[in-house]
């Protein structure tokens, strides 16, 4: 119950009229195939120069992705891949946020269709997602080994939230395997992990959100002088829900407005108030 109480609290604080947030332009889609037979799907997405954009969706959590951030061009252009449910159709919600704006949201469905599109011979059944142990947030390390079970003797992948392979691994008779993955220091990594079985058919993901305590380190392998503080956030010194706020990041239930501010008293969109509501359906915040 007390758990209950903090988390309806913290949302409290965070739902206030969407109606007071300014207007930014709505993302623009590039179309997507009728039907579609993959496991994932690169959506191209058109926002304001600089903005963060929000999917919600699939049967994977995903992080934000800004514009220019990273390897991509600062150039209104944001790919996002997605997972996708096999066999039915896959809705998202993408928004974008700029300097405290927001844009209204745009809906695309992704039909996959890969049973009834395909005919193959032999097994044409897909592994189901692996089942991922428990993981105790946060490690100190920049490495981690992922364990769970899946179909025996399935090859296992791990993919990181931008699409670059993050490790991968093969299951034993019993369907038990390890993966180990790199972890970028001091932030909250999050880690599709699949399986493909012996026939080719992959499956869909399943998410690991890890926490990496380690130091960060500058280029002239110093420790950075923010290394010790739970989140990058530099708004929420003193704020009343601070503690709380360090909680939900850290186990990847909430993001950031931007990289270092969380601004915790801004107004939310319904696509952000579903996410967090649905990321904290399977967390326990500490009290």
């Amino acid at each position: 119950m007390k758990t209950k109480t903090i988390l309806l609290s913290l949302l409290g604080l965070l739902i206030l009229p969407v109606s007071a947030f300014a207007a930014l332009a709505t993302p623009i889609v590039t179309a997507v195939p009728a039907t579609i037979n993959a496991n994932t799907y690169t959506l191209t997405i058109k926002v304001p120069i600089g903005s963060k954009v929000t999917v919600v969706g699939g049967p994977s959590d995903l992080a934000p992705v800004t514009d220019g951030a990273g390897k991509d061009k600062l150039d209104g252009v944001v790919k996002v891949m997605v997972g996708l449910a096999q066999e039915q159709k896959n809705v998202f919600s993408i928004t974008a946020e700029k300097g405290g704006q927001f844009s209204s949201s745009v809906t695309v469905t992704i039909n996959e269709t890969s049973k009834t599109t395909t005919v193959k011979k032999g097994d044409v059944t897909p592994p189901a997602a692996p089942e991922l142990d428990p993981i105790e947030n946060p490690v100190s390390g920049t490495e981690y080994e992922i364990t769970g079970s899946c179909e025996a003797e399935a090859n296992i992948y791990a993919d990181s939230s931008d699409g670059t392979r993050a490790g991968s691994s093969h299951a034993n008779s019993n369907g038990i395997f390890s993966v180990s993955v790199k972890l970028e220091a001091g932030k909250t990594n999050r880690i599709n992990v699949y399986a493909e079985d012996a026939a080719g058919n992959i499956g869909p993901s399943a998410q690991a959100v890890i926490q990496s305590d380690a130091p960060v380190q500058s280029q002239d392998n110093t420790v950075a002088e923010d290394s010790a503080k739970p989140t990058p956030f530099t708004d929420i010194s003193g704020h009343w829900a601070e503690i709380y706020i360090d909680q939900i990041y850290e186990k990847g239930i909430a993001n950031g407005k931007t990289e270092n501010s969380f601004d915790p008293n801004a107004n939310i969109t319904r696509a952000e108030l579903t996410k967090i509501a649905l990321n904290a359906s399977s967390q326990t915040v500490k009290t």
